[in-house]
């Protein structure tokens, strides 16, 4: 990027839909007439005010990856839980909550944009991923559309990558707030 003067690159510290919603924002800006300068400026303050939750369906995938122990992922697989995950300021996947069922899962990535949505004072627009499961997203998509009080930006399956780790059968959900 230091080579090419039109080029310039952002630690967002985001992933797959929460870095799409930034590089979108960006686009915008771009094509409302912001100077490169001020895009820049705006997308990194944007940075803090975008989340990215996911709910994992199953272990396997993040046991084989060696991210998680394989005694932990024994035990969430026999106990049938259903961890979700967040970003954490540096960008690395962290436990933020865990249900027993898929749709508690869900109804709990809802209620925290919901939580931030009041702490924020709006959402200005999300998107769903997902692992395989298109049915599924567009079912959350019509809960969270209700939800939110609007419908998502996009749903797209998730990044090869994402999905290697995730495993199939999970939903994730990327929010920007004001």
């Amino acid at each position: 990027a230091s080579r090419h003067q039109n080029v310039h690159v952002i630690n967002s510290r985001h992933v797959s839909g929460s870095q799409g919603l930034l590089v979108n924002y960006a686009a915008e800006l771009i094509a409302d007439g912001f100077s490169i300068e001020a895009v820049k400026k705006a997308v990194i303050d944007k940075i803090t005010k975008t989340q990215f939750f996911a709910m994992i369906h199953e272990m396997d995938s993040l046991v084989r990856s060696g991210r998680v122990p394989k005694i932990a992922g024994k035990f969430v697989k026999l106990a049938g839980i259903k961890p979700i995950v967040t970003l954490d300021k540096d960008g690395s996947g962290t436990l933020c909550d865990k249900a027993f069922s898929e749709t508690k899962a869900l109804t709990k990535i809802i209620e925290r944009v919901n939580m931030l949505i009041k702490k924020h004072d709006g959402i200005e627009n999300y998107c769903i991923l997902h692992t395989g499961v298109p049915n599924k997203a567009q079912e959350f998509a019509a809960i969270t559309t209700e939800a939110f009080g609007q419908e998502p930006s996009f749903i797209e399956p998730a990044a090869t990558a994402i999905g290697l780790h995730a495993g199939n059968g999970s939903i994730a959900l990327a929010a920007m707030f004001r």
